[in-house]
C-alpha cells in the first residue's frame, strides 16, 4: 500500500502525516510524477473480458471503466479506515467513506492471470527467525484489512518452514 496517491487508510485525509505514502511524498513537488502499476489478484470480478488478455498485461486505466471504479473495490471490502478527531484516531463509518476514481490513484492495472495460477513465494526461513519481523508484519496484514488468512498462512509458515505456501511475493 505505500504505491497509494491518497491512502485510504485515513480516508483520503492526506493532511494526516501518518497518511503520507510513497508516492505522495515523491510527487510532493511534480504530481503525476510517478507511474504506478496496480496488480490485481482478482481482475476478472471488475472486467470479465480480461481473460483474454495475455498473462501477465500492463493496461493504462485512465478514460477507462476500470479508471472509473472507485479504488475501494480494489481492495478488501471491510478495509478498516480511520480520520484523525481531535488527535484520536477514530474509525470512518461507511457512510463516511470518501470515493476516489481508481485512475487518480493509480496508472495501471497488472494482470497475471487467473487467481488459480497465481503461485506464491515461501517466507524465507530468517525471516521467520525474527519475532520482531514476524509480529510487523501481522500488524500489517491486520491494519491492512488483508484477509486473515494471509496472517494464519504467516504463521504456519513460520512455524513449520517445510510447508508450501508462505506469504505472498509482493507486499500490496
Amino acid at each position: 500500500m505505500h504505491f497509494q496517491r491518497r491512502n485510504i487508510a485515513s480516508n483520503y485525509d492526506m493532511t494526516i502525516p501518518a497518511a503520507k505514502t510513497q508516492v505522495s511524498l515523491l510527487e510532493a513537488s511534480a504530481p503525476r510524477s510517478v507511474f504506478t502499476i496496480w496488480p490485481v489478484v482478482d481482475l476478472e470480478k471488475l472486467q470479465p473480458d480480461v481473460t483474454s488478455w495475455p498473462a501477465p498485461s500492463i493496461a493504462p486505466i485512465a478514460g477507462t471503466e476500470l479508471g472509473a471504479l472507485d479504488f475501494a473495490s480494489y481492495r478488501p471490502p471491510n478495509e478498516a479506515r480511520m480520520s484523525d478527531e481531535e488527535g484520536r484516531f477514530v474509525p470512518v463509518t461507511r457512510d463516511r467513506r470518501k470515493r476516489l476514481p481508481a485512475e487518480e490513484q493509480f496508472d495501471a492495472v497488472l494482470y497475471e492471470g487467473p487467481r488459480a495460477g497465481i503461485t506464491y513465494a515461501k517466507t524465507a526461513p530468517s525471516l521467520c527467525a525474527s519475532p520482531a519481523h514476524v509480529a510487523i508484519r501481522l500488524k500489517r496484514i491486520a491494519l491492512s484489512g488483508i484477509p486473515a488468512s494471509e496472517a494464519e498462512r504467516l504463521q504456519n509458515a513460520c512455524a513449520n518452514p517445510r510447508v508450501s505456501g508462505g506469504s505472498q511475493s509482493s507486499e500490496r
